[in-house]
């Protein structure tokens, strides 16, 4: 097995199954092969024997593993694998690691929002769900190479090549970006919304000087996500100043950008701005998502400065705010259950005839209140919590 993920969920068995298909969907696991003692991978994982149990006899269930008493647990050949494990009635999520690398997709935080959504669509009308993380050598899983699904949903940039070979012969959805040169389907969460609301709410609150911070300025949504912000400011006649924005690229490592949390320092990033004499001070900063806001929080109480008393921050999350910071984060729930599910509506009319060309859908954000911005407008009795966001 190529890598292990400590998964922390009561659902941690769903996780496990899930990382377990798409290692022998993928190939990682090669037919035949034995898997680790169920010891073993309680110990890995660092869930109980009884999850990782159930994790494996659904994949019994599922034609995918084999167990032999006395002997362990195996990989079944393609051969051998039950009808209902290559039934055209299922449809294959393809995760690319352009977008999130593999430890990250199958965090909890992520992939619990992303799978729920799709399985509550794909489970009342009858279809099986397949999940493969396709990595940076760019190996499709069996099921494609098979020709055993019916559709794709996809989420995350993809090389031309790969995307002509596996995914536009068959009905496909991406989620939240689909290349402007691609024709077809893809529901993503609305950018523009999602910065005006963040905005709004900080001037309400009696903020005037707002930047922006990201540290994957080349990645799709960031970038999406930054010139909406400066459009947000321009509609809430406010003033945009690029020195008030701390936009970067983390480095990348043969092709992928790497892992978020291998870079929390942003002071480097942040305190030119409040050392330029020629210019006032920003008071607050929209950010991408809630682990940048609170890698901006770390740096900017390293700069003495309090948040939210003297600065405010708003961040983004999947649906679960992030439990890395001392203090709730206010900002924007993405929905993203609700983006997956509507993908594979999409998947499934499309699939039925009831679609054709190319459906854009946009889910828009809602604000959810936290401890980051504060009221600084004392003199003023508006509610910067109430109606009208």
């Amino acid at each position: 097995m190529a890598e292990f993920t400590p998964l922390h969920s009561e659902l941690a068995y769903e996780a496990l199954e899930a990382e377990l298909r798409a290692d022998i969907m993928n190939g990682r696991l090669a037919p035949g092969s034995k898997i680790c003692p169920e010891t073993m991978l309680a110990e890995r994982y660092s869930i109980s024997r009884g999850s990782v149990r159930i994790a494996l006899d659904n994949l019994v269930r599922s034609g995918l593993l084999r167990k032999v008493k006395g002997s362990g647990t195996f990989v079944t050949l393609p051969e051998e694998r039950t009808e209902s494990a290559v039934s055209r009635r299922q449809i294959v999520f393809l995760s690319f690691a352009t977008a999130l690398p593999r430890d990250v997709f199958f965090n909890p935080g992520t992939y619990a929002p992303m799978i729920n959504g799709i399985t509550k669509v794909c489970s009342p009308n009858g279809y099986n769900l397949l999940i493969s993380h396709i990595g940076p050598d760019w190996m499709p899983p069996p099921c494609l190479s098979n020709n055993d699904v019916a559709g794709i949903v996809f989420h995350g940039p993809v090389a031309p090549e790969f995307y002509r070979r596996w995914i536009e012969p068959l009905p496909n959805v991406a989620i939240q970006y689909r290349h402007p040169d691609l024709d077809g389907h893809c529901v993503k969460g609305d950018n523009s919304s999602f910065c005006y609301q963040a905005v709004e709410r900080l001037k309400r609150a009696g903020y005037r000087r707002i930047g922006f911070v990201t540290n994957e300025i080349d990645m799709p949504i960031s970038l999406e996500r930054y010139y909406a912000f400066r459009t947000a400011l321009k509609e809430l006649d406010l003033p945009f100043e690029r020195k008030y924005c701390a936009v970067w690229q983390r480095p990348f490592c043969n092709g992928l950008p790497e892992k978020e949390s291998s870079v929390t320092d942003y002071l480097p990033y942040l305190e030119p701005m409040f050392h330029d004499g020629s210019l006032e001070k920003p008071d607050a900063f929209v950010c991408v998502d809630d682990w940048r806001a609170y890698c901006t929080i770390t740096a900017l109480e390293r700069l003495g400065l309090k948040v939210p008393a003297d600065i405010g921050v708003t961040g983004g999350n999947n649906g679960v705010s992030s439990v890395l910071s001392p203090v709730c984060i206010s900002g924007l729930d993405c929905r993203l259950e609700e983006i997956c599910g509507k993908a594979v509506w999409l998947l499934l009319e499309t699939i039925s005839g009831k679609l054709d060309g190319g459906v854009t859908m946009q889910i828009r954000p809602h604000f959810t209140v936290g401890n980051t911005p504060s009221f600084r407008n004392l003199n003023s009795k508006q509610n910067i919590y109430g109606n009208g966001g």
